[in-house]
Protein backbone atom coordinates (compact mmCIF):
# COMPACT_ATOMS: atom_id res chain seq x y z
CA UNK A 1 0.00 0.00 0.00
CA UNK A 2 2.06 3.35 -1.00
CA UNK A 3 -0.56 5.27 -2.19
CA UNK A 4 -2.85 7.88 -0.20
CA UNK A 5 -6.57 6.18 0.09
CA UNK A 6 -9.70 8.71 1.56
CA UNK A 7 -11.66 5.57 2.41
CA UNK A 8 -8.47 3.69 4.56
CA UNK A 9 -8.02 6.67 6.53
CA UNK A 10 -11.61 7.18 7.50
CA UNK A 11 -12.06 3.70 8.39
CA UNK A 12 -8.36 4.06 10.58
CA UNK A 13 -10.20 7.11 11.89
CA UNK A 14 -13.33 6.30 13.24
CA UNK A 15 -11.43 3.73 15.01
CA UNK A 16 -9.53 5.75 16.44
CA UNK A 17 -12.58 8.36 17.34
CA UNK A 18 -14.57 4.86 18.89
CA UNK A 19 -11.43 4.57 20.84
CA UNK A 20 -11.31 8.12 22.11
CA UNK A 21 -14.59 7.76 23.16
CA UNK A 22 -14.22 4.63 25.00
CA UNK A 23 -11.52 6.51 27.17
CA UNK A 24 -14.83 8.32 28.53
CA UNK A 25 -14.30 8.18 31.99
CA UNK A 26 -10.58 9.65 31.27
CA UNK A 27 -12.32 12.80 29.95
CA UNK A 28 -14.70 13.09 32.58
CA UNK A 29 -11.88 13.08 35.08
CA UNK A 30 -10.52 15.83 32.83
CA UNK A 31 -13.78 17.74 32.53
CA UNK A 32 -13.69 17.85 36.49
CA UNK A 33 -10.17 18.58 37.17
CA UNK A 34 -10.75 21.66 34.85
CA UNK A 35 -13.41 22.80 36.75
CA UNK A 36 -11.78 22.45 40.05
CA UNK A 37 -8.93 24.26 38.71
CA UNK A 38 -10.30 27.09 37.36
CA UNK A 39 -13.02 27.50 40.74
CA UNK A 40 -9.83 27.44 42.30
CA UNK A 41 -7.35 30.04 40.31
CA UNK A 42 -10.54 32.36 40.25
CA UNK A 43 -11.13 32.03 43.80
CA UNK A 44 -7.33 32.86 44.53
CA UNK A 45 -7.85 35.81 42.71
CA UNK A 46 -6.79 35.08 38.92
CA UNK A 47 -8.28 37.74 37.63
CA UNK A 48 -6.21 38.44 34.78
CA UNK A 49 -7.64 38.32 31.11
CA UNK A 50 -3.95 36.75 29.57
CA UNK A 51 -3.76 34.14 32.66
CA UNK A 52 -6.86 32.79 32.04
CA UNK A 53 -6.17 32.17 28.13
CA UNK A 54 -3.07 30.79 29.42
CA UNK A 55 -5.11 28.49 31.63
CA UNK A 56 -7.27 27.60 28.92
CA UNK A 57 -4.10 26.54 26.81
CA UNK A 58 -2.48 24.98 29.27
CA UNK A 59 -5.13 23.30 30.15
CA UNK A 60 -5.79 22.24 26.35
CA UNK A 61 -2.47 21.30 26.04
CA UNK A 62 -2.59 18.80 29.08
CA UNK A 63 -5.78 17.03 27.54
CA UNK A 64 -3.86 16.23 24.72
CA UNK A 65 -1.05 14.88 26.63
CA UNK A 66 -3.08 12.47 28.44
CA UNK A 67 -5.18 11.26 25.56
CA UNK A 68 -2.18 10.88 23.54
CA UNK A 69 -0.58 8.61 25.99
CA UNK A 70 -3.89 6.70 26.75
CA UNK A 71 -4.07 5.81 23.10
CA UNK A 72 -1.35 5.73 21.43
CA UNK A 73 1.07 4.52 24.14
CA UNK A 74 1.55 1.14 23.67
CA UNK A 75 1.86 1.57 19.55
CA UNK A 76 5.47 1.20 19.67
CA UNK A 77 5.57 -1.75 21.92
CA UNK A 78 6.67 -4.70 20.12
CA UNK A 79 4.00 -6.95 21.63
CA UNK A 80 1.06 -4.76 22.51
CA UNK A 81 1.53 -2.70 19.14
CA UNK A 82 0.76 -5.95 17.04
CA UNK A 83 -2.53 -5.09 16.36
CA UNK A 84 -1.34 -1.59 15.11
CA UNK A 85 1.00 -2.86 12.83
CA UNK A 86 -1.56 -4.77 11.13
CA UNK A 87 -4.26 -2.13 10.42
CA UNK A 88 -4.58 -2.18 6.33
CA UNK A 89 -3.33 1.52 6.14
CA UNK A 90 -0.08 3.29 5.09
CA UNK A 91 1.85 5.22 7.89
CA UNK A 92 0.51 8.47 6.77
CA UNK A 93 -2.87 6.84 7.02
CA UNK A 94 -2.48 6.06 10.05
CA UNK A 95 -0.50 9.33 11.44
CA UNK A 96 -3.34 11.31 10.14
CA UNK A 97 -5.47 9.59 11.84
CA UNK A 98 -3.37 10.38 15.35
CA UNK A 99 -3.29 13.71 14.64
CA UNK A 100 -6.77 14.81 13.60
CA UNK A 101 -7.68 12.66 16.71
CA UNK A 102 -5.14 14.13 18.84
CA UNK A 103 -4.24 17.43 17.63
CA UNK A 104 -7.08 18.44 16.76
CA UNK A 105 -10.26 16.80 17.81
CA UNK A 106 -8.60 16.81 21.70
CA UNK A 107 -7.18 19.78 21.54
CA UNK A 108 -10.27 21.91 20.34
CA UNK A 109 -12.77 20.18 22.68
CA UNK A 110 -10.57 20.78 25.45
CA UNK A 111 -10.11 24.23 24.12
CA UNK A 112 -13.97 24.76 24.03
CA UNK A 113 -15.03 22.86 27.49
CA UNK A 114 -12.00 24.96 29.31
CA UNK A 115 -13.75 28.13 27.67
CA UNK A 116 -16.88 27.25 28.45
CA UNK A 117 -15.98 26.87 31.92
CA UNK A 118 -14.43 30.20 32.35
CA UNK A 119 -17.83 32.03 30.76
CA UNK A 120 -19.98 29.95 33.28
CA UNK A 121 -18.03 30.83 36.38
CA UNK A 122 -17.58 34.55 34.71
CA UNK A 123 -21.36 34.39 34.76
CA UNK A 124 -21.51 33.51 38.42
CA UNK A 125 -19.01 36.01 38.96
CA UNK A 126 -16.78 33.64 41.14
CA UNK A 127 -13.70 35.44 42.52
CA UNK A 128 -15.36 38.67 40.92
CA UNK A 129 -14.72 37.82 37.12
CA UNK A 130 -17.47 39.27 34.93
CA UNK A 131 -16.19 40.12 31.92
CA UNK A 132 -15.62 37.05 29.54
CA UNK A 133 -12.54 35.89 27.55
CA UNK A 134 -13.77 36.90 23.88
CA UNK A 135 -14.60 40.74 25.42
CA UNK A 136 -11.41 41.54 26.17
CA UNK A 137 -9.85 44.31 23.49
CA UNK A 138 -6.00 42.98 23.96
CA UNK A 139 -6.90 39.66 22.22
CA UNK A 140 -6.72 40.18 18.49
CA UNK A 141 -6.89 37.59 15.45
CA UNK A 142 -3.32 37.28 15.42
CA UNK A 143 -2.80 36.69 18.94
CA UNK A 144 -5.46 33.77 18.92
CA UNK A 145 -3.72 32.36 15.32
CA UNK A 146 -0.38 32.16 17.56
CA UNK A 147 -2.15 30.99 20.93
CA UNK A 148 -3.98 28.32 18.21
CA UNK A 149 -0.99 27.35 16.52
CA UNK A 150 0.79 26.99 19.97
CA UNK A 151 -1.36 24.55 21.20
CA UNK A 152 -1.37 22.66 18.27
CA UNK A 153 2.90 22.50 17.89
CA UNK A 154 2.45 21.25 21.62
CA UNK A 155 0.16 18.58 20.70
CA UNK A 156 1.83 17.18 17.57
CA UNK A 157 5.00 17.29 19.81
CA UNK A 158 3.28 14.85 22.62
CA UNK A 159 1.71 12.84 19.63
CA UNK A 160 5.25 12.55 18.09
CA UNK A 161 7.41 12.02 21.01
CA UNK A 162 5.14 9.26 22.08
CA UNK A 163 5.75 7.62 19.03
CA UNK A 164 9.08 8.09 19.01
CA UNK A 165 9.70 7.46 22.30
CA UNK A 166 9.17 3.88 24.71
CA UNK A 167 11.66 3.46 27.85
CA UNK A 168 11.37 6.72 29.88
CA UNK A 169 8.85 8.20 27.63
CA UNK A 170 7.39 10.31 30.08
CA UNK A 171 10.87 11.92 31.61
CA UNK A 172 12.74 12.57 28.29
CA UNK A 173 9.56 14.28 26.93
CA UNK A 174 9.11 16.61 29.84
CA UNK A 175 12.59 17.13 29.60
CA UNK A 176 12.60 18.06 25.66
CA UNK A 177 9.56 20.11 26.12
CA UNK A 178 10.84 21.92 29.30
CA UNK A 179 13.84 23.42 27.32
CA UNK A 180 12.27 23.93 23.74
CA UNK A 181 10.08 26.18 25.76
CA UNK A 182 12.78 27.72 27.87
CA UNK A 183 14.90 28.86 24.23
CA UNK A 184 11.60 30.26 22.33
CA UNK A 185 10.67 32.18 25.37
CA UNK A 186 14.40 33.66 25.35
CA UNK A 187 14.59 34.06 22.01
CA UNK A 188 10.97 35.17 21.80
CA UNK A 189 11.67 38.22 24.52
CA UNK A 190 11.63 41.93 22.83
CA UNK A 191 9.66 40.43 20.23
CA UNK A 192 6.17 41.49 18.57
CA UNK A 193 3.98 38.65 17.09
CA UNK A 194 4.57 38.65 13.54
CA UNK A 195 3.49 36.60 10.54
CA UNK A 196 6.84 34.72 10.41
CA UNK A 197 6.32 33.98 13.53
CA UNK A 198 3.57 32.22 12.38
CA UNK A 199 4.79 30.78 9.74
CA UNK A 200 7.70 29.10 11.65
CA UNK A 201 5.21 27.67 13.98
CA UNK A 202 3.65 25.98 10.51
CA UNK A 203 6.51 24.83 9.01
CA UNK A 204 7.76 23.02 12.84
CA UNK A 205 4.08 21.47 13.03
CA UNK A 206 5.14 20.03 9.16
CA UNK A 207 8.50 18.58 10.50
CA UNK A 208 7.30 17.08 13.33
CA UNK A 209 4.80 15.07 11.57
CA UNK A 210 7.48 14.17 8.95
CA UNK A 211 9.25 12.48 11.55
CA UNK A 212 5.97 11.32 12.95
CA UNK A 213 4.91 9.54 9.92
CA UNK A 214 9.23 8.22 9.54
CA UNK A 215 8.87 7.02 12.51
CA UNK A 216 5.54 4.75 12.13
CA UNK A 217 7.54 3.37 8.53
CA UNK A 218 10.51 2.10 10.75
CA UNK A 219 8.17 0.96 13.89
CA UNK A 220 9.64 -2.94 14.09
CA UNK A 221 7.52 -5.71 16.09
Amino acid sequence: MQNFSLQRFGKVLRKDLRRLVRVRRMLLGIAVGMVLFWTLYLMDGGLDVSRRCFNVCLLAGISSMIICEALYGKVNDPQAGVGFALLPATALEKYLSMFVTVVLVTTLSAVVVATLIDSLLALLHVGGVSQFLWQDKSITSLSLAVDGLLLFLSSTFWLVTTLCFQRYRSVKQIIIFVLCTAVVTVMAIGCSISWLQIGIMLLSIVLLSWLGVHRLKRMKY
